[in-house]
């Protein structure tokens, strides 16, 4: 008995060991952040219409292709610029963007750098270039500055708001936005990770209006993460908290808020975000920053930032 418990002892002690040393062995690329998809063989049954596939230049001489669609409203100037996540391509992405056509604006569904059949290899800095391309597309293509509305889910929200910070478009609207990379995978790791997506440090000094949409169920990015974000942005800001929604919001929930972030950003009065509590969320408007923690359900690592 006490040679079993010796043993027994002996594993335990092991065990804790691979665990606090383990970490300080792997290789950074172990939690990829970039998980591209190749092209489906063919295109899906679009229920309306087929979108047409568009390119543009990268400053670094990359031709990146996104998919479009004009305006379903004949009377609509707009666009909205859309960003997807870290994971699929873009007929994944224009799926999920599709979403957004009964708003009536025109959808141009961004994509990047050693996604889909574009050249290259997905990068921070890659990234940022990519969404500055596609924010000058949307130019060449007619649009004015403030009729331009940005719209990020995940990593899409990081180049989202790099975008917002520099480009000029109307506002900004992003879903299940994390704080920094460093904050989703372990202390270790973070330590060597060169990239790093610091969306806190960012968001102050981001002078175009910003709309956080953030689910409580979200188990990729810690739910707290989109309070943060709006705690830390500079007015106009606004935090819509949608309960028991996971990191990618169905866009049946989605569509309605970005519709409405859109309409107060183009009025200039986030305010207007308030008759969404009608619907039953949970709306803050800055200056108001009294707002309860989102909790901390969210899991680390960034194999499923989607």
């Amino acid at each position: 008995m006490p040679n079993q418990r010796i043993r027994s002892l002996g594993c335990a002690l092991l065990a804790a060991l691979v665990f606090v040393l383990l970490p300080a062995f792997l290789d950074p690329t172990d939690f990829r952040v970039y998980l591209p998809d190749e092209l489906p063989r063919s295109e899906p049954d679009w229920p309306n219409g087929e979108p047409a596939v568009v390119a543009t230049v990268t400053e670094d001489g990359l031709t990146l292709k996104g998919r479009y669609w004009p305006a379903e409203n004949p009377n609509s100037q707009r666009l909205i610029l859309y960003f997807h996540g870290n994971k699929g391509h873009v007929v994944k992405a224009a799926e999920y963007a599709e979403g957004l056509r009964p708003i009536g604006d025109a959808i141009l569904v961004a994509d990047y750098r050693g996604y889909s059949d574009n050249p290259g290899t997905p990068s921070e800095a890659g990234l940022f270039a990519d969404g500055r391309a596609f924010v000058k597309l949307a130019l060449q293509m007619g649009y004015a500055p403030e009729n331009i509305f940005v719209v990020g889910l995940s990593l899409g929200s990081a180049v989202s708001l790099a975008v917002a910070a520099t480009e000029p478009i109307a506002g900004v609207v992003v879903m299940s936005a994390f704080t920094r990379l460093d904050d989703l995978v372990p202390r270790s790791i973070a330590k060597r990770m060169n990239e790093h997506f610091d969306n806190l440090a960012r968001v102050p000094h981001i002078p175009v209006p910003k709309v956080f949409i953030q689910g409580t169920f979200d188990a990729v990015v810690v739910p707290d993460h989109g309070r943060q974000l709006y705690l830390a942005a500079r007015e106009p800001a606004a935090l819509v908290v949608l309960d028991s929604v996971f990191h990618r919001p169905p866009m049946s929930k989605a569509r309605e808020i970005i519709a409405a972030a859109i309409e107060g950003i183009a009025a200039g009065d986030l305010g207007s975000l308030d008759r969404l509590e009608k619907k039953g969320l949970e709306v803050f408007v800055a200056p108001d920053r009294d707002v309860p923690a989102l909790g901390e359900a969210g899991a680390r690592g960034t194999r499923n930032l989607r």
